[in-house]
């Protein structure tokens, strides 16, 4: 019974003391360090040996600068154990005092303790680190790391060799921590983000290079050719980095993808010729006939984008030409519709571009290339205004792949077609649904569709004036831009007073910029953003604005202006986050990743 007893009273005392504690941690938490110095001065006389009371007490007493105390407090607790922490705050004590030569000798004291036990490293080099004393942190995982190489203190050597300017021993660390574990790959390249840029005369990226250069000449990893790749990447140096690349590729017989994503990325950050450069080199060097097909595919879509009138019949040719050598099968569908599409819509071929098509469709595709081949058949047959046709062939798209992005998008053109028919009513009916579809960018696309002919049709019974913009849509729809142009003017000079005359400004806009009269197309914004404050396209406005100040005016002060009109007075907007992330670079913040 006294036993019984006995364990009763010691589960309450410590449970008593645990309250005790989260007490005075609360009191620590809210500032009131007196009330909690009080607590903790009575846990510590009842627990004298718990670590945790111990160095709270002594927390709560540097905070009130009762130095003296704190520091007879550490020399009780520290006196014949072995307590690494508490021995780091103690000379953190004498270092608060001014006594840096009775501070070093208990910082010697928490460092050597590690010849005893290597796993002290952590919690000694973690304190020195709290404390801001890196080139003792520094030693503290040196010195363990050399005694136990298991334990690998690299990534936290890296990060400190980094915060001194250490470049050198810190991607030495990096590297040799990524040739032992290739799964730190992608975290080490988050690290480098503070480091490496975008400039090759950077200091960061000539050591990191030289390191990486050396390393591969002594020990030819191919985690380190993957490494350089993705620097000369970072320095838009697409050319090296697909050398490198291929490299990797070659000795670890990994997909070639990754030498087309290179070619993809120079053509996205506008360096045209490396990527046409890279795509050739695939399509002449590489061995496996798949590689060749898809270099093939990206180059010919790089070239469509940038030809001219002149140069149309020549690619016509070239695409003849590959279909020649690679053959004419489900291996090359995806070059095939890119022809049929250059077909109809760049050399007004629709015959020839049909029979491809349904020429693909004989041979028996899988569901998804099935429904790219009639998305794009349905295409040509909007081109030659045989909406029904086309209607046909989306509804099968739609029916198709209902739960996919694709028949969503089939489901979208469904819409479209109504509305460049005049159908008005059926094609909200279809836009409604797509509202909530799981493709973000086809969802924005039918609320905008949508509002354009609820909002634009309204007041006006016949809706002549929403049948005028939906014709010059179907036109631009057709490449026919100057016929576009044509009958937005006409609506804009016809119908002064109408709602939907923003709007009609606006395509005017958007094909001035996407001709490259961008001077045209900031003053056919700039009418809508002065006359049209109301209007549901003014975000949008805005925006293009301030990408054509920024990207092709080169006025960085008058473009920051307008992205802060969405940042400060439409947050709702779809292009407010875009529009922060260029607010601030052009502010002059750090780049955010």
């Amino acid at each position: 019974m006294d036993r019984f007893i006995l364990i009763i009273v010691l589960f309450l005392t410590i449970d008593l003391s645990a309250q005790s504690l989260k007490v005075a941690e609360n009191y620590m938490d809210q500032g009131e360090i007196e009330k909690a110095r009080a607590l903790y001065a009575k846990l510590y006389e009842k627990n004298p040996a718990s670590r945790k009371i111990a160095l709270s007490y002594v927390d709560a007493l540097i905070q009130l600068e009762d130095l003296q105390k704190a520091e007879k407090t550490l020399k009780a607790y520290v006196k014949d154990r072995q307590k690494p922490v508490a021995i780091v705050v103690l000379g953190h004590v004498h270092t608060l005092k001014n006594e840096s030569q009775q501070a070093d000798i208990w910082y010697e004291k928490a460092i050597k303790l590690i010849e005893e036990n290597p796993y002290f490293g952590f919690s000694i080099g973690k304190k020195f680190e709290e404390y801001g004393l890196l080139d003792k942190a520094a030693r503290t995982y040196e010195k363990a790391n050399t005694i136990r190489p298991s334990i690998n203190f690299k990534v936290k050597l890296a990060r400190i060799y980094g915060e001194q300017g250490k470049l050198e021993k810190m991607f030495e660390n990096y590297i040799n921590l990524v040739v032992e574990r290739v799964n730190y790959r992608s975290v080490i390249k988050r690290n480098f983000d503070a480091y490496i840029t975008d400039n090759p005369e950077n200091e960061a990226n000539k050591v990191f290079k030289n390191l990486l250069i050396k390393n591969i000449q002594e020990q030819p990893e191919v985690y380190l050719n993957e490494l350089l790749a993705w620097l000369y990447v970072q320095e838009k140096k697409y050319i090296k980095a697909y050398a490198q690349q291929k490299a990797v590729v070659m000795r670890s017989k990994t997909s070639y993808s990754s030498l087309i994503n290179i070619g993809e990325v120079a053509e996205k950050e506008g360096n045209i010729d490396q990527a046409g450069i890279i795509y050739n080199k695939i399509i002449q060097g590489s061995v496996a006939k798949r590689p060749k097909i898809d270099a093939a595919t990206a180059l010919m879509q790089l070239r469509i984008k940038l030809a001219d009138n002149e140069e149309l019949a020549e690619l016509e040719e070239d695409f003849e030409d590959y279909l020649n050598k690679f053959g004419k099968g489900k291996d090359t569908e995806s070059l095939q519709l890119d022809f049929a599409r250059f077909l109809a819509f760049k050399m007004e071929n629709t015959d020839k571009s049909k029979a491809i098509i349904n020429a693909l469709l004989d041979k028996n595709l899988y569901r998804f290339s099935e429904g790219k081949a009639k998305l794009l058949l349905a295409d040509i047959l909007v081109l030659e205004e045989k909406f029904n046709q086309a209607l046909i062939y989306y509804t099968q798209v739609e029916k198709m792949l209902p739960n996919n992005p694709l028949g969503q998008k089939a489901k979208f053109k469904v819409a479209k077609t109504s509305y460049y028919k005049g159908d008005f009513d059926w094609a909200v009916t279809q836009l409604d649904v797509l509202k909530k579809a799981t493709s973000q960018l086809i969802a924005n696309d039918a609320l905008e569709l949508a509002l354009h002919i609820k909002d634009n049709g309204l007041r006006d019974s016949t809706r002549t004036a929403l049948k005028n913009v939906a014709q010059a849509d179907l036109k631009l729809f057709q490449n026919k831009t100057i016929s576009a142009k044509k009958q937005l003017a006409k609506v804009i000079s016809a119908f002064p007073d109408h709602d939907i005359i923003d709007e009609a400004h606006f395509r005017l806009a958007q094909i001035h910029q996407q001709q490259g009269n961008y001077q045209q197309a900031f003053d056919a914004y700039k009418v809508i953003i002065n006359n049209y404050p109301d209007s549901i396209l003014i975000d949008n406005a805005y925006f293009q604005v301030a990408e054509i100040l920024q990207y092709q005016l080169n006025n960085k002060q008058e473009a920051k202006d307008y992205y802060g009109k969405i940042l400060f007075d439409h947050q709702d907007s779809i292009f407010y986050v875009e529009a922060q992330k260029e607010f601030r670079k052009l502010r002059g913040d750090q780049q955010i990743n």
